[in-house]
């Protein structure tokens, strides 16, 4: 620990004799993640740009980040990285990166036909201890790599059940605002409400409003 000790020219010092604490915190593996996907596993083209939103933190300072990934190829399994190139890399850092994974990995690896390829992939972070090796997040993503007909045929499928979905709401929705008709005019009119029958019991008859 240390104190602060204080004397002017004429002799006079501060009374205080508090000493102050230093702690020293080992500086941990960082800590990644993947932010925002609804879906573990999603099929992309050739040419699509995909966004990974993605959070890391470090308690002193984050080094680099970079996206990994890996794919089967035969008997081989193929890997690599791409830097994920991020300004004012501190201590914490919440973003989303836009990268062209399938045409990177086509560039590295030419004459390997993507189509149906499944590659994983992850977020890497390092510090600046050596000895903490890369933390990369978990789980692993999994892009599934289609054509453009394919990827068409799924978007125009999800489309026709997103509508139906609508479509059921909107029907449940005006049998709602029908009972709400039914009820504001009953009071309106002083009509008292049905009673409401009890749990697991059969439903009653309402009783004739009084003339």
């Amino acid at each position: 620990g240390f104190r602060i000790h204080l004397e002017d020219e004429h002799g006079f010092n501060n009374v205080s004799n508090v000493e102050y604490a230093i702690t020293v915190l080992a500086d941990t593996p960082p800590f990644v993640e993947i932010t925002g996907r609804e879906r573990r596993e999603e099929t992309v083209t050739s040419r699509a740009n995909m966004p990974v939103a993605f959070r890391a933190r470090d308690n002193y300072a984050l080094k680099s980040l970079s996206l990994n990934w890996e794919m089967e190829h035969g008997t081989n399994t193929l890997k690599g990285s791409i830097p994920i190139d991020t300004p004012n890399l501190g201590a914490a850092i919440d973003d989303q990166t836009t990268l062209s994974i399938v045409e990177h990995i086509g560039k590295q690896n030419e004459g390997v036909p993507l189509i149906g390829k499944r590659i994983a992939f992850w977020i890497e972070a390092t510090d600046y201890v050596e000895k903490n090796p890369p933390s990369r997040s978990q789980p692993p993503f999994i892009a599934v790599v289609v054509t453009d007909d394919e990827k068409s045929n799924e978007l125009l499928l999800r489309t026709g059940d997103s509508i139906g979905r609508i479509g059921d709401t909107t029907n449940n929705q005006e049998q709602l605002n029908e009972r709400l008709r039914e009820i504001l005019a009953r009071r309106f009119q002083g009509i008292p409400d049905p009673p409401q029958p009890p749990t697991n019991a059969p439903p009653q008859e309402p009783n004739p409003p009084k003339r």
